[in-house]
């Protein structure tokens, strides 16, 4: 609640007035009021002497402060959305990073969260390598069947390392989801559930939040979990999150705030969906459980990001909406 204050006014009521064995004739002839007015003159000018004083030797740093302050305001950073893309081969030879690459295979989801409001971010295996347990946790989970170094398994669970390294917490997404009408933007400042770690789909990895400590904590079940599964044929995040939850449901909250495609039938937008869901997963499985239902057509199944983009125009278009 704003607090409320009282103009403070000093009591002038006895400014003025002199003993009257000290007045002298001339004194006495002038008026109360006149010598009340002149007093109050008086200690304006050397208060205003004071402030000028003060003013000249801060104004410059106070300037700079107020300015700064109301760039803050005028232009704030969008928030960060995160996703992990694989830079390794399965003979462990590292790829250029997306920025570098001649045509960007993640041009799509930046589009679509960038305009969105969000400031998409990719990490890539050499995040992943500044984790101080990278090591570790690198030679261990190769140990796995299918979890040889450069596989997809295996750059599924350095993505958990990557985000955990950079150390600023936050939203992370698989490059096959996009932002819907509930995801705001005030997520990426306020994080849900208090920065609880929270998984938005079940416990399928593609859209999750955290505060920096619970990506640490979570990152280090995750692959911890995974370890312990060393004698599998074949292991996952997604399995290692859900016998993570089985083991210990306080170890992260599942919601269920996604969808898959987002559609009544082709072309046509549940926007309820659109609207209230704060990401659609466009996921292989989705994809084809939409072909099969005829939401999609198998020409679209070409490039899931070209879908993804289509998606969110015809959510404009039918929504009424002018951003997800």
């Amino acid at each position: 609640s704003t607090a409320m204050f009282r103009p403070y006014r000093k009591d002038h009521s006895q400014e003025g007035v002199i003993p009257m064995h000290a007045k002298s004739v001339r004194e006495e002839q002038i008026p109360f009021r006149s010598r009340k007015k002149s007093l109050l003159l008086l200690l304006s000018l050397v208060a205003l002497f004071g402030f000028s004083f003060a003013f000249t030797s801060t104004a410059r740093p106070l300037r700079r402060n107020l300015q700064s302050f109301a760039k803050s305001l005028s232009k704030s950073d969008p928030p960060v959305i995160s996703t992990f893309y694989n830079t390794m081969s399965d003979s462990g030879h590292i790829w250029p990073t997306p920025i570098f690459m001649h045509i960007d295979p993640l041009i799509q989801w930046k589009q679509a969260w960038r305009e969105a409001g969000w400031e998409p971010r990719v990490l890539t295996m050499e995040d992943a390598m500044k984790h101080p347990d990278f090591q570790y946790y690198s030679s261990s989970l190769s140990q796995i069947r299918n979890i040889k170094k450069g596989s997809y398994a295996y750059m599924c669970f350095m993505k958990w390392l990557a985000m955990a390294a950079a150390g600023e917490g936050g939203f992370m997404s698989d490059n096959d989801v996009f932002p819907l009408g509930g995801m705001e933007l005030r997520f990426g400042v306020d994080l849900p559930n208090f920065g609880a770690f929270t998984v938005y789909q079940g416990h399928v990895p593609a859209l999750l939040s955290g505060r920096a400590s619970e990506w640490n904590r979570v990152a280090k079940e995750v692959l911890d979990e995974a370890i312990a599964h060393i004698d599998m044929k074949s292991y996952s995040d997604m399995l290692a999150l859900r016998d993570l939850y089985h083991k210990n449901k306080a170890s992260y909250i599942k919601d269920f705030r996604m969808t898959e495609f987002p559609y009544k039938e082709k072309d046509v937008i549940n926007c309820e969906l659109a609207k209230t869901k704060i990401a659609a997963h466009l996921s292989n499985p989705a994809s084809n459980r939409a072909l099969k239902s005829g939401v999609i057509a198998r020409e679209d199944m070409s490039s899931r990001g070209k879908m993804g983009i289509e998606m969110m125009d015809q959510i404009k278009e039918q929504c009424n909406t002018d951003a997800p």
